[in-house]
């Protein structure tokens, strides 16, 4: 819920469209004009739904750039198509490399501000995403009462840095989880206090 929300929040802004055709982020690539069967969700995340019948895989193009499966942490090379599998209960979606995407806890609505803001971080060279938080009722954001972070770093030789800066704050989280994705095999799970600045981890294996 929260990197959607962000995502509404960013398009109240500018007009940008949570959900968009591949040529919306990749215009400078001529193979996305003819593709209508993927799409973008937010700058991070990219879908490829199964259109047709009785079919577990299907062809999936992967622009320049590094993905990263959502379900498996396998990382893809851009730059061509590849064949995926698609069972019928999971829909093909991958992460940009350096996606750091907010989640929260489990809540029925919005109106439920959780204590804790989870950050999913897909290892990538340059590190960047954003947050954003008002009460989810009410229209006091006009007035200023929310919270907007911005997430900025970098991953090299095994060390991940990185930065977290409030850009507006009235709603600040008590607590942080970042969960690194595909770190040492596996989803590695720090819990914290909250606090700006920067964060460094170290000996990583990703």
């Amino acid at each position: 819920m929260p990197y959607f929300y962000t995502n509404f929040f960013r398009a109240s802004l500018d007009g940008t469209p949570l959900f968009r055709p591949l040529v919306f982020d990749f215009s400078e690539d001529p193979s996305v004009e003819a593709i209508f069967d993927q799409a973008m969700v937010g700058p991070c995340l990219m879908i490829a739904p199964v259109c047709r019948p009785q079919t577990d895989h299907r062809a999936v193009y992967f622009p320049q750039g590094e993905w990263i499966d959502f379900w498996s942490n396998e990382r893809i090379s851009g730059g061509g198509w590849r064949l995926v599998h698609a069972p019928l209960e999971r829909i093909p979606v991958f992460a940009k490399a350096g996606a750091v995407i907010p989640r929260g806890e489990w809540a029925s609505s919005v109106e439920r501000i959780p204590d804790t803001l989870v950050l999913e971080v897909f290892p990538g060279k340059k590190l960047s995403g954003e947050f954003y938080q008002d009460d989810g009722t009410s229209l006091a954001y006009r007035e200023g009462d929310f919270f907007h972070l911005k997430m900025s770093g970098e991953c090299r030789e095994g060390k991940m840095k990185l930065r977290l800066e409030a850009i507006h704050g009235s709603r600040l989280p008590q607590k942080i989880t970042f969960l690194l994705r595909g770190v040492e095999k596996r989803n590695l799970r720090i819990d914290a206090d909250f606090s700006e600045g920067e964060w460094l981890f170290e000996d990583l294996e990703y």
